[in-house]
């Protein structure tokens, strides 16, 4: 699937995938899911035809070991929490959690690329951003010969715009609900994204087509 990095935040979860893929030799059905509220982790299904030629024991231990491969995902660093087994259709169920995703391909070149943040308070109250406004005109349609006015206009959200040296630039941006929601007055508890970033070159012709997630720290 295309990520669509508006759909992402303030959401608490967001399907990734949900498709074919490999581990250890042995192919089934991945679905993939990123869970951002109360903490951040990826959590995983992987279901597939149990026969005499698997050997399940081996392969519970397989997700210590190897990644989940398919065509535009790899699943890292696999913790196994759970399994379930439906005799009637021969169906093995295996359920976990991981720590790194990388979707896409890691090794397209690009000059742009995109991450997100969770709980960017230092953005809600940085006094040196810029302002993202949103205006709308009135252009005499309806009207003939009607001049063009501004009948609507507001705050949208801010953004931070720097220079990384000769080369980058790095963008943050926050909108307005979700610096609606870091307000301190809403007292907003657990995990959500809420800033959107972008690392680029001044001079860029494409973007990068690889998103990397990392949950370095997560709680349960």
């Amino acid at each position: 699937m295309t990520l669509n990095r508006k759909d992402l935040l303030l959401a608490d979860s967001l399907p990734i995938y949900n498709n074919l893929a490999t581990i250890n030799g042995i192919t089934g059905r991945l679905n993939v899911k990123i869970c951002i509220y109360p903490s951040a982790f990826i959590e995983w299904e992987f279901e597939f035809f149990l026969n005499e030629s698997v050997d399940i024991a081996s392969l519970s231990e397989s997700f210590n070991k190897y990644a989940f491969i398919a065509p535009i995902i790899s699943v890292k660093n696999l913790f196994k929490k759970r399994e379930s087994y439906n005799s009637a259709s021969s169906l093995q169920s295996f359920f976990g959690i991981a720590t790194k995703l990388i979707l896409g391909d890691p090794y397209s070149r690009g000059q742009s690329f995109y991450f997100l943040l969770t709980n960017s308070k230092f953005l809600s109250s940085c006094l040196i951003q810029d302002e993202i406004l949103y205006s709308f005109y009135e252009k005499g349609i309806v009207t003939k010969n009607l001049e063009r006015r501004e009948i609507a206009s507001g705050l949208e959200g801010k953004f931070i715009d720097v220079s990384l040296g000769s080369t980058w630039n790095l963008r943050l941006e926050i909108r307005k609900e979700a610096m609606n929601w870091l307000d301190e007055k809403s007292q907003s508890i657990g995990s959500y994204l809420t800033c959107e970033a972008e690392l680029y070159q001044s001079n860029r012709s494409s973007q990068g087509n690889c998103m990397l997630l990392e949950c370095i720290h997560h709680e349960f």
